[in-house]
């Protein structure tokens, strides 16, 4: 049950399929990707995470406006006011890529 004390971090992670290996399977264009959204506290304890999958089948027409706009994946991870480093990790499962963001939030009291 959440509390007044109880805060949400919502993280954003913003994805450019330019960067992505796509493997051609009939008219679609595939990849899977892993995305890991983390909070650790100032002493590096893991305090929430949360792992979503997302499976990209795209069509040609699809993949060339998410080119232009990019692929958003929007993660809430749940905690407590305080000061928190916030870690976005994204795999690639064709080209075996990985990539990660940190950032600093501090949630007032």
């Amino acid at each position: 049950m959440k509390t007044e004390t109880d805060a949400r971090i919502a993280v954003l992670t913003s994805i450019d399929p330019g960067a992505l290996h796509f493997r051609k399977e009939a008219d679609r264009n595939v990849d899977d990707l892993t995305i890991v959204a983390a909070a650790f506290d100032r002493d590096g304890h893991l305090i929430a995470a949360k792992q979503t999958a997302l499976r990209l089948h795209l069509l040609d027409s699809s993949l060339k406006k998410y080119q232009q706009t990019g692929i958003s994946v929007r993660t809430q991870l749940d905690v407590h006011p305080g000061t928190y480093l916030v870690r976005a990790v994204v795999r690639d499962s064709e080209g075996g890529q990985i990539s990660s963001l940190n950032r600093t939030v501090e949630i007032p009291y």
